[in-house]
């Protein structure tokens, strides 16, 4: 089950398996055990400088995604990037993306641990702009990202591994926030935070945004069809027992 952009057309004689069409590659189910806020304010007004998070698996990032973060660094002077994982209790981890950003002050790089779920949920409104890693992409953290109000840029990969935000993001009508290759994903970035008023209207829209999306509000439904269909196909197949 996939979608044409995680599996696009040109790619499927490459798959041994039918590739099932659905709204998205992906939907999401909310947490309800704790109470969360969908829309906040941007943290540039309250830091005095911008932030980009990227709370997806250290191990997601190659060291041209590191790179491209650099850049974006470089392009945007009054930013920091806040970084979030467990692999940040490693000094390795850390020592591996300082070597990969040689040229950044290291007070703009900020590392934190894994916390418990609710509070890693409320520390994606930390960030002003998020940064979706590659070539691994982030799966449940882009759509608990979205939910959260906060915009994404990703980089559109070479297989459906990096490709779940580009699909969310298809759905939600969002694709000038993906890129096809780093040089797209560095000016998206960068235009994105360059106007804070736009930057800070999309909060307060994203969440509904989501919600009301064929993310959400589509994807159940298509999979009970899909299942159904797959179903009545199988049953009118000539059976050799």
């Amino acid at each position: 089950m996939a979608d044409p952009i995680a599996v696009p057309l040109a790619e499927r004689q490459d798959f041994a398996e039918t590739v099932v069409d659905l709204p998205c590659i992906v939907t999401y189910d909310p947490p309800i055990e704790y109470p969360l806020t969908f829309t906040s304010s941007l943290p540039y007004h309250r830091n005095d400088y911008l932030t980009f998070g990227t709370y997806a698996r250290y191990e997601k990032m190659s060291d041209t995604c590191l790179r491209t973060f650099a850049d974006i660094l470089r392009r945007v002077p009054n930013s920091k990037l806040q970084f979030k994982d467990h692999a940040y209790r490693r000094p390795y981890s850390i020592k591996r993306i300082l070597s990969a950003m040689p040229d950044i002050d290291k007070d703009r790089l900020l590392f934190s641990i894994a916390t418990s779920h609710d509070d890693h949920m409320r520390t994606y409104q930390q960030a002003d702009l998020i940064l979706d890693p590659f070539p691994h992409g982030g799966g449940v953290v882009s759509l608990e990202q979205l939910y959260m109000g906060v915009p994404i840029v990703t980089r559109y990969g070479t297989q459906p591994s990096g490709r779940t935000a580009a699909s969310v993001l298809t759905a939600m009508g969002k694709t000038a926030w993906i890129a096809k290759d780093e040089a797209e994903y560095v000016e998206i970035a960068v235009r994105m935070v360059s106007d804070i008023g736009a930057l800070g209207q999309m909060r307060k829209t994203i969440h509904d945004e989501f919600m009301a999306s064929p993310v959400m509000r589509e994807y159940p439904q298509a999979v009970e069809a899909a299942y159904r269909t797959m179903w009545q196909t199988w049953c009118e197949k000539p059976k050799d027992f």
